[in-house]
């Protein structure tokens, strides 16, 4: 299948599948896939569903419509494949959506490389790691992808600059945090705890 008729959710895959298995990727061996069975890393992992629906925040707000209308045999939309989004669900704005729907899945990995490896050198360290840090169990990596989200929609235009800034911002905070186990359970609680804390400790930067 030609990759302008991927839609939202496979392409969310093709990118859990690559971050997973390349060696320069933070998320190298870490993303468990129950059918695959994959080799993973011991001190930490996740399951790749929760990789795969950060992914979707980012692009699409009803994946399963979009699908269906990439894919749709009889419809009268003259533009094919992703193309078709532009004129439907005009009221998703997830902040990648026009760059996934242009095609440019390149921009869109440059993306999360940017910024998931600027969380590995600041919040995924040997030591976080060691003390158990709250971003490396799925409620962490959801509240991530949920703070991404939000940033970039705050951004007048996605930019290398500006992704940099992101990133800079996460300098400022204190890694020990989030190791925090009374503070940061693993609940729906508990994640908004974290992004709340990553929000108000980088508002204004």
């Amino acid at each position: 299948m030609s990759r302008e008729y991927w839609p939202p959710d496979l392409l969310a895959v093709y990118f859990s599948e690559k971050f997973n298995n390349a060696e320069d990727s933070p998320f190298f061996n870490r993303l468990k896939n129950r059918v695959l069975h994959e080799e993973i890393e011991r001190d930490w992992s996740v399951s790749s569903s929760v990789f795969i629906d950060g992914v979707l925040s980012l692009i699409s707000k009803n994946p399963r419509s979009d699908r269906y209308t990439i894919n749709a045999t009889n419809s009268k939309n003259s533009e094919k494949g992703r193309k078709r989004l532009l004129n439907e669900n005009v009221n998703d704005i997830s902040p990648l959506r026009a760059i996934y729907i242009e095609g440019n899945d390149r921009a869109i990995e440059q993306v999360l490389n940017i910024f998931f490896k600027s969380v590995n050198d600041i919040f995924w360290t040997e030591d976080c790691i060691a003390e158990k840090t709250v971003l490396i169990r799925a409620i962490g990596i959801s509240a991530l992808f949920q703070f991404l989200r939000k940033k970039l929609l705050d951004m007048d235009a996605i930019t290398i600059i500006n992704l940099n800034s992101l990133c800079q911002s996460l300098n400022g905070i204190d890694p020990k945090e989030f190791t925090k186990k009374e503070v940061y359970q693993s609940t729906s609680v508990g994640k908004k705890k974290i992004y709340d804390f990553l929000i108000e400790s980088t508002m204004g930067k």
